[in-house]
């Protein structure tokens, strides 16, 4: 069985959405699929704060579309992606079982992969719209070696494109057969969204997380013996261990930070990220002189951010000892915890 009649058990037909941008496509949600998109791009600005912001992503993702199989990973027209992003894959990060199929199925669409000639640039497309330019038959071939194999059957996909026609992101929403075809309101989740992943895949390119980038930002900050944190205008989108071991520093607003630090400009492919350097606190030679000398090297251990095992590790002392010579240090300082003694004026 071919053609359109054979196509609508995909799903119904979307070809002309009834709104025209992503914010037309917000405003359909109503109070409740808004407040979900809310929530969503607030986790997103919470997942550079994680240990793994790539994971952190996908989780965020899942909780705003329960219930959805998800596949996100940018560019992989030229190649395979440099990260994959599935609630399907253990953690979130892998290689999907149909990859080795994705270089043939691109092949077939090569002929619309850029944006002047692809007529669903930048929102939402079912399988059945899909087939008016790949063809009904090519859209069963689709289903059965690329999708069927990974337990897909119903599709719901967005590519979006930079301002220079390469492929930013690839977006899919996946159900298994015999669950309800996607409709419009599943567009306009979809394409609702863009802004908030298109800004995540710009910022997480600029900081060069692995295997986004080369790490090397990433690791030069983690590196640095000072609380350091990088900001998008009122955003914090990085910080390193150090600056997320003091009180009260978090995702959200950065104004609270800039005037107690040192802001410096960065350079890199997104416009306007600041990277932020807190003052260590040390202890000086006034402050060292009212310590007795056994106390100061746990001093200046704490100082740089060493934990009980680190400044017994590095003293040879036992932890037990370690852990006495903390306390000590503490009281003598004035503060009550270490991360008060690493941040404070």
């Amino acid at each position: 069985m071919r053609g359109d009649r054979a196509l609508r058990r995909f799903g119904p037909s979307v070809d002309r959405l009834p709104w025209r941008s992503s914010h037309g496509a917000r405003r359909v949600l109503g109070d409740e699929g808004q407040q979900a998109l809310c929530r969503f791009e607030e986790a997103l600005l919470a997942t550079w704060s994680r240990d793994d912001a790539i994971l952190a992503f996908g989780e965020a993702l899942e909780r705003t579309l329960p219930g959805e199989r998800i596949v996100l990973y940018p560019g992989a027209v030229g190649g395979p992606p440099r990260w994959t992003v599935s609630n399907d894959l253990p953690a979130y990060r892998g290689e999907l079982p149909v990859h080795r199929k994705l270089a043939e199925y691109r092949a077939r669409l090569s002929s619309y992969g850029r944006t002047a000639s692809d007529p669903f640039a930048n929102r939402p497309v079912g399988l059945r719209d899909l087939a008016r330019v790949i063809s009904p038959d090519g859209v069963e071939v689709a289903v059965e070696e690329l999708l069927a194999p990974a337990h897909y059957y119903h599709q719901l996909r967005a590519v979006l494109y930079d301002n220079r026609s390469r492929v930013a992101l690839y977006a899919g929403l996946y159900r298994s057969r015999g669950a309800r075809p996607f409709d419009v309101l599943d567009h306009a989740r979809l394409h609702a969204m863009q802004p908030a992943l298109r800004r995540w895949v710009a910022l997480a390119e600029a900081l060069g997380f692995e295997p986004i980038g080369d790490g090397a930002l990433v690791r030069g900050l983690e590196a640095l013996d000072v609380p350091a944190f990088v900001v998008d205008r009122e955003h914090i989108v990085f910080a390193n261990a150090r600056a997320r071991a003091v009180d009260g520093f978090g995702g959200g607003g950065a104004d609270a930070w800039r005037h107690r630090g040192a802001v410096v400009p960065l350079r890199t492919a997104h416009d306007g990220l600041e990277l932020v350097l807190l003052p260590r606190a040390v202890v000086t030679d006034a402050a060292g002189a009212e310590l007795p000398a056994y106390l100061r090297p746990t001093a200046e251990l704490l100082g740089r951010g060493a934990s009980d095992k680190d400044v017994a590790a590095r003293l040879g002392i036992p932890l037990a000892t370690a852990r006495t010579y903390a306390s000590r240090v503490l009281a003598r300082a004035g503060v009550r915890s270490r991360r008060d003694l690493i941040c404070r004026d």
